[in-house]
């Protein structure tokens, strides 16, 4: 999985979105130096296999956020906070 700074997304948005549309790509988004982040296609490609591991991809990734918490917060509400600090 490719990784992308904040600032490079801003700057090359229209570049990621057409790798996601057209290779699939899926993408790390990190805010200095860490990932706060993944952006993948909204449909994976090829089979059913490919989907479910994306999908539990996302699920290992939230897993991580909470882990790292030392509070009750969950993953959802870290991602809405980072999102407010942009």
């Amino acid at each position: 999985m490719q990784k992308v700074g904040v600032r490079d997304l801003k700057i090359h948005a229209s570049e990621i979105v057409r790798r996601m549309r057209e290779e699939g790509e899926s993408f790390e988004i990190t805010y200095r130096g860490e990932t706060v982040g993944r952006i993948l296609p909204a449909e994976a490609r090829g089979s059913q296999a490919k989907r479910e591991a994306s999908f539990r991809r996302w699920l290992d990734f939230a897993d991580e956020i909470d882990k790292e918490r030392t509070d009750s917060v969950s993953a959802e509400e870290t991602m809405r906070e980072i999102r407010r600090d942009l």
